[in-house]
């Protein structure tokens, strides 16, 4: 064994630092690793994250002990909608407000727990062999707010006015471009017939508004002057006449504050279907998200969609999630 030199010593020296130099950047991959894990659990987090005033909520009700039916609940958003038209409205919140808020309603809705399609004014659907027509069938106690009956034919008429050439509604008619045609059969039953196979069709044909032709057109204008119910349907704002809105849903709408920045619905008494526990829902606009996690802290509102930041940093005391729960 030859004798040990100070070439030897540097070149022992050298390589522990090289190990020790990759030891520390595995570490710092790990680190980054985790921290780019927790930057995604962050964003799914504050993309869906949801709490309410009430504790106990389980599934898509909410449980208050001892709680008497009625009441409000104050709903934010972070926006006030350009308008409530349910035929050419363009922004999530005024879909959210009219179909979530259950003002008007369609077809088909997907359930909120288990996202597959439920029928809401639909009792049955079947779909035709080669996959381009699918029948509906109608609820029989399906009523609007005026106790008049919810038809096959006022579906057809929703999917007529929104395929109006003179209708604002681009938005929605992109999506009928390979649809052939809608049919009501009778007051029951409806068929929509495609072109070509979609893998969306079932979920368009489901997701047409209803329309109450006896309150929007009860002059035929639709088969005899297209252009000006058209005209008619492109200024009306949030109502036809006095009051509220002839709807099928359980909520109608009440009134819009648009200097208050809200937006009140009232339960529908005569609603066919189940009656919500609650008599109003409120949904008010505030535009700064600080702002409005004050507001929720203050009692001043029931729920809203939290950020990235806000979930994650501002709403894990004790102190809150003892009074707020907060969902996924």
């Amino acid at each position: 064994m030859r004798d040990w030199k100070l070439r030897d010593t540097v070149m022992v020296i050298f390589m522990l630092i090289v190990v020790a130099v990759m030891f520390m950047q595995m570490v710092q991959n790990d680190r980054l690793y985790e921290r780019l894990n927790d930057t995604i659990r962050l964003i799914e987090s504050g993309s869906y994250g949801t709490v309410a005033s009430t504790r106990g909520s389980t599934g898509s009700e909410w449980i208050v002990p001892d709680a008497e039916p009625g009441g409000a609940a104050i709903i934010h958003y972070n926006a006030q909608p350009p308008n409530l038209n349910p035929v050419t409205y363009k922004d999530a919140y005024a879909g959210l407000i009219l179909g979530k808020g259950g003002a008007y309603q369609s077809l088909l809705k997907r359930d909120a727990q288990t996202l597959e399609l439920v029928g809401e004014l639909a009792e049955s659907w079947s779909i035709s062999e080669d996959k381009l027509k699918i029948t509906f069938k109608v609820k029989p106690d399906a009523r609007w707010s005026d106790g008049r009956p919810v038809t096959a034919r006022d579906i057809e008429f929703g999917y007529r006015v929104m395929m109006l050439p003179a209708v604002d509604a681009q938005r929605s008619q992109t999506y009928y471009v390979d649809c052939e045609s809608v049919e009501a059969k009778d007051d029951r039953t409806l068929v929509f017939t495609w072109k070509k196979e979609y893998f969306k069709s079932l979920e368009q044909s489901g997701g047409v508004t209803a329309l109450p032709r006896h309150v929007i057109d009860p002059e035929g204008q639709i088969d005899t002057d297209p252009e000006a119910l058209a005209e008619r349907i492109n200024e009306w704002n949030w109502q036809w006449n006095d009051g509220s809105p002839v709807t099928s849903g359980p909520y109608l709408i009440e009134a819009w504050d648009k200097v208050a920045n809200r937006v009140y619905m009232k339960r529908n008494e005569r609603y066919w279907g189940a009656k919500s526990p609650l008599q109003r829902l409120v949904f008010r606009f505030i535009t700064n998200d600080d702002a409005a996690l004050q507001s929720l802290k203050a009692e001043e509102l029931d729920a809203m969609g939290l950020t990235a930041e806000q979930w994650h940093t501002q709403t894990g005391e004790d102190a809150f999630l003892n009074r707020f729960e907060k969902h996924k």
